[in-house]
């Protein structure tokens, strides 16, 4: 209590103090607090301020002021109080429970100070003091609420308010303060500063100042006139305060109770401007929930998401009124955010469960929207569920009560879900279901058509099994993916790329032959153009060609396979070249493939490595790969190319022995192999000949092509040894009569290359009547019975030179027809018949040697018989060649040196 006359100094006051004050805490209390005495005897004047803490620190301390004075002629008197930090927000703005602590402070001095002082328990306020307080403030500014709420406005404002010309005591002016604080939240009513009178009104602290003195920067308001001299801002706040005033102050009361209690949660850490906002946008959507008013799913999701969100109970009512907005609003974000608080909370998912299947009857679609909002983080198997009870639902009230777009448009979502969704069954369900509605809408038709290529390629078949459906589609693509009508799919295909691939493929599984050239080219420009994917997996074009090919023979036009075929090489499609060639049709694979190989422009040897990765990883048989080749060898009208084809193709043919080659190719390799003297060529081809005449109808007709082989092949050695082995061979395995025919035939073929062969079945004639069907062994005992005949003859009746004899002929006759009873007359004149055909032979074998001298032996051709060095030129000589060759006496040697068949 700071006891002074006029405005002495500090030291002439008279002061009562509580222990730790000191006399300059009054002296800078006086100085800091713009506080005075008001004129009038026997009043007051209050101020509550922040004041620094001594030695200009940061730190503040909260005064109440008192000045009063207690008599007329007496000194003012000063009542300074230091108010706990916490008292403030707990009275909530109650000024008058601070003024009667400040009234009840005894002024005389000297006396003892109650510590502590008497502060109030708790807050006075009721709703009842509320009411009458805003009353009476009320008509302390003529009943005007606007004239209110702009001084509370401009009290908030920075540069503070200023009242003059009030002409009310110490209790109108604190009831016009506290009137100004109520209409502030809760928080911000312990901010607020003021003192209801000073002479000093400059700007700064406190914020709500009374004072008749000019020369202020504040919100002046001139009470006599009830008029600002210029309006304060009109904030949001404020302007929320005017839409709460509907002119009852006992309404008004509880709405300002309710942003207190909002506040208090709201405003702490906010900036003021932003706190206000807040609060004002929380109270408003409270106020609607509270009404069953409609609210929007970004502001239940501001409240919910924001840095004092509601808890308990009323969040779950928040929750509640969010999943009914997400729905009505289709707000996938709102949906997702419910959502998860569902699965975060079972509870809470056991009391939102109904709203959604309640939702299913009434708007399967929205709740369709909303479950799908939760799947698209992740799978649950209930949301899952949910889905698919919710697209079910969708679908079903599509197809019964929507028209074709709603219909289709259902549809279409359903398949562009991500497979993880598993939808499949229920798209394939509704597409058959949306058939049956196609006699009412074509276009529809062809739009599950289409959808059904793109998503759901198990529906096709029963699509196009459903009358109504088939019925519905227009002309043309009716002729195109039902008739297989060729101008009709060409026409299709640059009108809609999914029917055009659904008509390839059904043409291609009828087995109609109506694939064109212009359909191969449009199908490779799809293959080419981005977006395939999202087709079903059998009408991707990738796939469409495949089996194109693999129905080859049935269902492309002439031309047609060359094109696709030219088009994957041309297009450097190698990977999904070797990949497609394993499912071509063999029956019409080679010609294509040949002509593809050439047609692409590719260099030889590239094409033979293509081929050879084929065949090497088993994607190209190796008949195929024949095939091919000889396709390119008959159509190159280039030479250098036949040429190289030509050579590779006989390595080929070397290399694989279970293929067949076609008898026209192998004529033709014989033709260049004389144009190349290529022995590769020659024996791969002769042999490959030789081995088919077996198989000719007629002799002359195998003599002739024999004969024309060895003319073609007539300036290789290698040639004639490979023909001449094989004619031997087949000469050793043909019965005599067929020998016989072939030999007469011969006869008529006169010539060097005709004498080669005749020689040969000659001698194989002569030796087969030689030996005729006996074993060897057989043949042996013969010529040792005739060389026993023989020697006997020799050794009884030949001259010895050293003893000439004489042979007796009765002698002869004598012996011998003592025993002609052992004959009978038959078998006598066959004996007689031999013994004389027999000389005759000896005597013709004797003429017919090598070197016709009987008189004498010549060694040396005799040896070289033996030996196989002379060629035998007679029956005599045959025995002796053969002698030396079954005793091992001969080497074997090549077939142009003149020995058999090398053995």
């Amino acid at each position: 209590v700071d006891r002074q006359a006029a405005a002495g100094a500090v030291e002439s006051a008279r002061l009562t103090r509580t222990p730790g004050t000191t006399p300059e805490d009054a002296a800078r209390l006086r100085q800091s607090v713009p506080l005075e005495v008001p004129p009038a005897p026997q009043t007051a004047a209050l101020a509550l301020l922040r004041v620094p803490v001594r030695g200009g620190s940061e730190a503040a301390v909260t005064v109440l002021g008192r000045a009063v004075r207690p008599a007329p002629a007496a000194d003012p008197v000063y009542v300074w109080l230091l108010l706990p930090e916490a008292l403030l927000p707990h009275l909530s703005g109650d000024l008058h429970a601070l003024a009667a602590v400040a009234a009840a402070i005894p002024l005389e001095p000297a006396l003892p100070l109650a510590e502590p002082l008497p502060f109030p328990a708790a807050p006075t306020w009721s709703q009842d003091s509320r009411i009458a307080l805003l009353r009476a403030a009320l008509a302390l500014v003529g009943g005007d609420f606007d004239r209110l709420r702009r001084l509370a406005g401009a009290a908030l404002h920075p540069a503070g308010l200023l009242i003059q010309q009030f002409p009310g005591d110490l209790a109108d002016r604190l009831t016009l303060i506290q009137a100004l604080l109520l209409l502030l939240p809760a928080p911000l009513r312990a901010r607020m500063t003021f003192t209801t009178h000073t002479t000093a009104p400059a700007g700064g602290p406190p914020a709500i100042v009374f004072s008749d003195q000019s020369g202020s920067d504040r919100w002046r308001y001139q009470a006599d006139s009830g008029t600002f001299d210029t309006p304060p801002p009109m904030t949001a706040y404020l302007a929320y305060l005017g839409d709460l005033w509907q002119g009852d102050v006992a309404a008004l009361v509880p709405a300002l109770r309710g942003l207190d209690a909002l506040a208090l949660h709201l405003l702490p850490g906010q900036p003021l401007e932003d706190g206000l906002r807040l609060l004002v946008q929380r109270h408003q959507l409270e106020q609607a929930l509270q009404q069953r008013q409609p609210v929007t799913a970004d502001a239940l999701l501001v409240a919910l998401t924001g840095s004092a969100p509601p808890a308990g109970e009323q969040r779950t009512l928040y929750l509640e009124r969010l999943l009914l907005a997400a729905l009505e609003e289709r707000h996938t974000r709102a949906a997702a955010f419910v959502a998860h608080a569902m699965d975060e909370d079972s509870a809470l998912d056991d009391r939102l469960a109904p709203l959604l299947e309640t939702a299913l009857t009434t708007g399967p679609d929205a709740v369709y929207v909303f479950v799908r909002a939760r799947l698209t983080e992740n799978n649950a198997e209930h949301w899952l569920a949910r889905l698919h009870a919710a697209a079910r639902q969708s679908l079903l009230v599509a197809v019964e009560q929507g028209d074709s777009t709603t219909v289709i448009e259902w549809l279409r979502l359903i398949a562009r879900e991500p497979a993880r969704y598993q939808l499949g069954e229920m798209l394939y369900t509704g597409l058959l279901a949306a058939a049956d509605r196609t006699d009412e809408d074509g276009g529809l038709a062809i739009d599950l058509l289409t959808l059904a290529v793109k998503r759901a390629a198990n529906a096709v078949p029963a699509l196009l099994q459903n009358p109504r459906l088939v019925a519905a589609l227009p002309a043309d693509v009716h002729a195109a993916v039902i008739d297989h009508r060729r101008e009709a799919i060409e026409s299709i295909a640059g009108q809609s790329r999914e029917l055009f691939l659904l008509a390839l493929l059904e043409a291609t599984t009828a087995h109609t032959l109506c694939i064109t050239i212009p359909m191969i080219k449009a199908l490779w420009e799809l293959y080419q153009a981005p977006g395939s994917a999202v087709l079903a997996e059998p009408y991707q074009p990738i796939n469409v060609m495949r089996r194109l090919l693999a129905g080859t023979p049935d269902c492309m036009d002439e031309g047609a396979l060359e094109t696709l075929l030219t088009l994957l090489l041309t297009g450097g499609e190698d990977t999904l070249f070797r990949d497609m060639v394993p499912q071509v049709a063999p029956a019409a694979f080679g010609d294509a493939l040949a002509s593809a190989l050439e047609q692409s422009g590719r260099s030889l040897e590239d094409s033979f490595t293509l081929l050879g990765q084929l065949a090497a990883d088993g994607k190209l048989s190796h008949q195929a790969h024949i095939d091919i080749h000889e396709s390119l060898f008959l159509n190159s009208s280039d030479e250098t190319l036949q040429e190289q084809v030509a050579e590779n193709l006989a390595r080929l043919l070397s290399q694989y022995m279970d293929v067949t080659a076609a008898t026209g190719v192998l004529w033709k390799l014989l033709e260049h192999a004389a144009e190349m003297r290529s022995d590769l060529l020659v024996r791969v081809a002769s042999k490959r000949l030789l081995a088919d005449f077996n198989d000719i109808a007629t002799e002359s007709g195998m003599v002739e092509a024999l004969l024309r082989l060895r003319k073609l092949t007539s300036w290789s050695s290698v040639a004639r040894t490979i023909i001449l082995t094989w004619w031997r061979n087949y000469a050793r395995s043909q019965p005599a009569p067929q020998l016989q025919k072939l030999e007469k035939i011969l006869e008529s073929r006169r010539g060097p290359l005709a004498d080669d062969f005749r020689h040969i079945l000659h001698t194989a004639i002569a030796l087969r009547r030689l030996i005729g069907q006996k074993t060897l062994e057989e043949f042996a005992d013969d010529i040792s019975t005739a060389y026993r005949v023989l020697q006997a003859l020799a050794d009884g009746f030949d001259p010895d030179p050293r003893q000439p004899m004489s042979i007796d002929m009765t002698t002869l006759r004598t012996m011998m027809g003592a025993r002609l009873e052992d004959l009978s007359p038959d078998m006598r004149q066959v004996l007689a018949t031999n013994l004389k055909e027999l000389a005759q032979i000896i005597t013709e074998l004797a003429e017919n040697r090598s070197r016709p001298n009987l008189l004498g032996r010549d060694e040396s051709v005799d040896r070289a018989l033996m030996t196989g060095e002379q060629q035998p030129e007679s029956a005599l000589d045959v025995m002796k060649f053969l002698s030396g060759y079954l005793d091992g006496s001969q080497q074997p040697r090549s077939e142009t040196q003149g020995n058999g068949d090398g053995r």
